[in-house]
């Protein structure tokens, strides 16, 4: 993280930098000793001993060993391959280098509470490739969810999961998880991240 960045997120009241490294084996050590609420985690992180291993690798393993620590992906280049593996290894959030300190601000905030959040470029990126792919289907009609399976949508999309979403909602989690399969049949989409990316592109929530 930018000796710049991090004075920009300290001058916030709600915010606090804790810590900050530049190498992947550092990165790790420093995580496991501060145990921070939300890391920013740049794809591109050095890593001295195995030049292979990226920001991706490092978040995969976070995730796994530390379940209450939330990544945002942070890059340079913006790329729909990318931003899908930061998130299938666990990353809630993601914005890119070039975002405006506000974008930045407010990805920590929302994930913080438990959505999940994209700049402004990044989801740009993923509604053109989203409407690529479906521009090429073969069936075009518009898809018809009921307002149950919307309010699912928006819940799951915004991070939460299906005991958080039944309470929310005054239902069973086998009833959430019920109008989850008929959602993702529907939509013809099967994995929580193009979920995501659909309720963007949708307006059901904000990147």
């Amino acid at each position: 993280m930018s000796q710049l960045l991090s004075v920009l997120i300290n001058g916030q009241h709600d915010l606090k930098v804790i810590g900050s490294t530049s190498t992947y084996d550092e990165g790790l050590k420093v995580i496991t000793i501060l145990t921070p609420d939300i890391v920013i985690m740049d794809v591109k992180i050095e890593s001295p001993g195995i030049p292979s291993r990226t920001g991706i690798d490092l978040t995969r393993e976070i995730t796994s060993l530390f379940k209450k620590i939330k990544i945002i992906g942070l890059s340079g280049f913006v790329d729909k391959c990318v931003i899908e593996k930061m998130f299938l290894a666990g990353a809630k959030g993601f914005v890119c280098k070039t975002a405006p300190i506000e974008a930045i601000l407010r990805g920590l905030r929302d994930v913080n509470s438990g959505k999940t959040f994209l700049c402004q470029e990044s989801a740009k990126v993923i509604s053109t490739a989203l409407f690529s792919m479906n521009k090429n289907r073969e069936t075009l009609s518009p898809i018809q969810l009921s307002p149950r399976e919307t309010e699912v949508l928006e819940l799951l999309a915004n991070g939460n999961h299906s005991r958080s979403i039944a309470a929310t909602l005054h239902i069973s989690i086998h009833t959430v998880d019920v109008h989850r399969r008929n959602i993702m049949e529907k939509l013809d989409i099967h994995n929580s991240i193009d979920l995501t990316h659909y309720a963007i592109r949708t307006g059901l929530v904000s990147a």
